[in-house]
């Protein structure tokens, strides 16, 4: 009977079939989203100005400290698009690699670390590979305030990329590489944000050694400071399809027949009026050659 209840309520929480939503492919994944949608009113141009579309006067933008909290959640939108980024990009197997990038002494600029790391592709395109890799590079913030970078590769021919530790740590030249081969999996972006999201207790001043095996989901948001860019990638990136319509048309398209995989509600307040947004996920069936998790994950020769 309980078994019942919950199944009702899952699908009483369900996203209605005839609303009209947001939606985002990348991969095999769709999410889907029934957030309010409003007309564009304002571009952002450069130079902190803005024209507005109604009118088509162009204004300067009004600056103002960013809080805590704004900066929070701003962290958290550009990290939700940096996961529909891998997820339309990075799936795994014999032609990508995932490679983190660290210094023998601390970096606290990221002008820096974005300076070592331009150099560091051009190394990685003088080998065999020209214009036939593709990237995608994000900084990692440490408690400490140093930095180091987690980039995801991939041959755009399919064919097998092969960079032993040894040698990208040759090419790094600044410190220590990880390099692993991201196998075939249906999680590689979600996997992948745990390590940019979660810190270890550890990690944090004023915390026991006894506590340094606990993880706290999406601490290390925390750290990343306000107006930072969080991440770069090559222009054969892929971006994800957005597309307007209603529910059902969404999911007839991509032929799923099946409810929704994951569903998460978020409630905030506008204008007084408290709202709330439903996010669905859901999967395009395959058959698996691997079941998702860390042991997923290959080292490749070398590595620290």
């Amino acid at each position: 009977m309980k078994h019942d209840n919950e199944k009702r309520d899952k699908i009483y929480d369900a996203i209605p079939a005839q609303l009209m939503v947001k939606s985002y492919q990348y991969g095999r994944t769709i999410e889907i989203t029934d957030a309010p949608t409003t007309k564009q009113v304002i571009k952002v141009l450069p130079n902190h100005r803005y024209v507005d579309l109604r009118s088509g006067q162009v204004k300067q933008m009004k600056k103002r400290a960013q809080t805590r909290s704004d900066n929070f959640k701003s962290i958290k939108a550009t990290m939700a698009r940096l996961r529909r980024l891998i997820g339309a990009n990075f799936l795994g197997g014999k032609s990508e690699l995932w490679v983190t990038l660290t210094y023998a002494e601390p970096i606290t600029d990221t002008k820096i670390v974005y300076r070592d790391f331009k150099v560091f592709m051009q190394r990685i395109r003088k080998l065999s590979f020209g214009r036939q890799i593709e990237y995608l590079a994000v900084l990692e913030p440490q408690a400490s305030g140093t930095w180091h970078l987690h980039v995801l590769f991939k041959r755009i021919d399919g064919k097998q990329l092969y960079i032993d530790n040894k040698e990208m740590a040759q090419l790094w030249r600044h410190g220590f590489t990880k390099t692993k081969r991201l196998k075939q999996i249906d999680n590689v972006a979600a996997y992948l944000m745990a390590y940019l999201t979660d810190l270890e207790v550890s990690e944090s001043e004023g915390l026991s050694k006894v506590d340094n095996k606990k993880i706290v989901k999406g601490a290390r948001l925390c750290l990343y400071p306000s107006h930072t860019k969080l991440y770069r990638f090559s222009k054969g990136i892929e971006q994800p399809i957005v597309k307007r319509d209603f529910k059902n048309n969404i999911l007839k398209a991509n032929s799923i027949d099946h409810d929704a995989d994951k569903r998460y509600k978020r409630h905030y307040q506008h204008d007084q009026t408290e709202l709330t947004i439903t996010t669905e996920f859901y999967n395009k069936r395959a058959k698996r050659k691997e079941e998702p998790g860390h042991e997923s994950h290959d080292e490749l020769p070398g590595s620290l």
